[in-house]
């Protein structure tokens, strides 16, 4: 979460390392992400809002990429760069299709699922390359072990390493040595602020291992979250700057996070971005700074920073940005914020019901109540609670003087409210036509392999 690095405040943790990074780098102060993990991922490698490529939420179907969409590492592979993803991909459905080693990365070490195993990170199976391999040890040191053995084999050529770090997450295990039990924090805290530790001490030897090996310069290093706090882990005292929501909301709390970038030969530093910016502007930017060219015929909805964040002090373009979360397929209108300049439109409801229902594979639904999180923390944050489900509602802020969204103004200010919906209405049929291609597709290789299946088991 925003407030997770000691560098915005937190006094519960330290993150000495992250924290030294901060000062040697561009901030992107208005960063914004979806609010939940598998859209962001999809956005960051993409450049696309990620109901393009058929992602909208965390499990099966809405969490698989499409085979056709283009990913950052399919292009720059395909322009010399050796390519890897360490740590968590979580957009597939187990369709080879949909895999990292199909979507560009030469070089794969991940964990199987969207999740690991129930109860902890540590001794867990992992994939290289598609063969299962147990592993002895803690999942973020082994991650950061094999990323530095990596860089190290290819540092004579260009590469881009996507360290998809899986903390920090539910479940919330950590070693013992890396919490703190004398805080008066709620256990659940205490773990997160114990991954943030263990987090922090591997980031610092992987930009140490970049200094050593002399690439520190003229490496682009990407900090950067996919969401707030998840209500798994009921953030009722986990300090977040002010701001309010937690992962699922479109609140500022949901979707705010960290992001900064370092190249100490290309970028000035410390220094500030103030215009809003989002996740699918990470695409066309990396691009922009290795000189490759964003591939051709593909809407990319994100914008190239990287004139603004050469010289952070020019204006950049001010454009709508769109935030939303279904809980479940696309539906106009449900979960959804608008951010232009320093106004922000939110409609926070979901579904009708209190709670929401989610389907995994191969098990029985399961429902989960995401305002038994949301209650709570509104009483810590001494404000009134409303539900998250229910009809739709129409809240207006004024980032600029209110970014903990506390004071509604969409009374005081009916006309900003109206085109800021207008702005929602036409993204939102501009998306849900991909959304809708991408699924028919989905749909016809899910009966395509059904019926395949069918004839094979009656076969003689």
């Amino acid at each position: 979460a925003w407030g997770d690095l000691s560098a915005h405040g937190n006094p519960h943790v330290e993150t000495k390392n992250i924290d030294q990074f901060t000062k040697q780098a561009v901030e992107l102060a208005r960063y914004r992400t979806q609010p939940g993990c598998s859209p962001t991922r999809a956005a960051i490698l993409t450049g696309r809002y990620p109901f393009r490529g058929g992602v909208a939420h965390v499990y099966d179907h809405l969490a698989s990429l499409d085979g056709d969409e283009v990913t950052l590492a399919e292009v720059l592979k395909g322009n010399g760069y050796r390519t890897a993803l360490i740590g968590k991909w979580h957009l597939d459905a187990g369709k080879p299709s949909q895999s990292p080693a199909a979507q560009g990365f030469e070089y794969v070490l991940s964990f199987p699922g969207p999740a690991l195993k129930p109860g902890g990170y540590s001794d867990m199976p992992l994939v290289r390359n598609g063969v299962r391999e147990e592993q002895k040890g803690y999942c973020m040191d082994i991650f950061t072990e094999d990323a530095l053995r990596w860089i190290k084999t290819n540092k004579d050529e260009p590469f881009f390493l996507y360290f998809a770090a899986n903390l920090v997450h539910s479940p919330l295990e950590v070693r013992e040595e890396f919490i703190d039990h004398s805080q008066n924090l709620l256990d659940s805290t205490k773990k997160v602020y114990g991954m943030l530790r263990n987090l922090n001490l591997n980031f610092g030897r992987l930009m140490k291992g970049l200094e050593e090996l002399g690439l520190e310069k003229n490496t682009l290093v990407v900090f950067v979250s996919d969401d707030g706090p998840c209500s798994s882990s009921r953030p009722i005292d986990r300090f977040n700057a002010g701001f309010h929501g937690l992962k699922n909301t479109v609140y500022e709390g949901g979707i705010r996070v960290p992001c900064y970038m370092r190249w100490p030969d290309k970028l000035p530093a410390p220094a500030r971005l103030e215009q809003n910016t989002s996740d699918i502007d990470l695409m066309p930017t990396i691009l922009a700074a290795c000189e490759v060219s964003a591939p051709e015929g593909v809407v990319i909805d994100g914008k190239n920073l990287l004139p603004f964040l050469e010289k952070p002090q020019t204006a950049a373009p001010t454009r709508p940005l769109f935030y939303q979360n279904n809980l479940g397929d696309p539906v106009r209108g449900r979960g959804f914020a608008v951010v232009s300049e320093n106004w922000k439109l939110v409609q926070p409801c979901l579904n009708p019901d209190e709670v929401y229902v989610r389907k995994i594979k191969g098990k029985e639904p399961t429902r989960v109540d995401l305002n038994g999180s949301y209650a709570p923390l509104c009483k810590a944050q001494g404000r009134p609670f409303k539900s998250l489900a229910g009809e739709p509602r129409f809240e207006l802020y004024d980032l600029a003087t209110d970014p903990s969204e506390s004071k509604d103004l969409s009374e005081r200010h009916p006309e900003i409210v109206a085109r800021l919906r207008v702005a929602y209405d036409e993204w939102f049929s501009d998306v849900e036509r991909d959304w809708v291609r991408a699924n028919e597709k989905e749909q016809k290789s899910t009966e395509g392999r059904r019926v395949r299946a069918e004839q094979t088991s009656e076969s003689p």
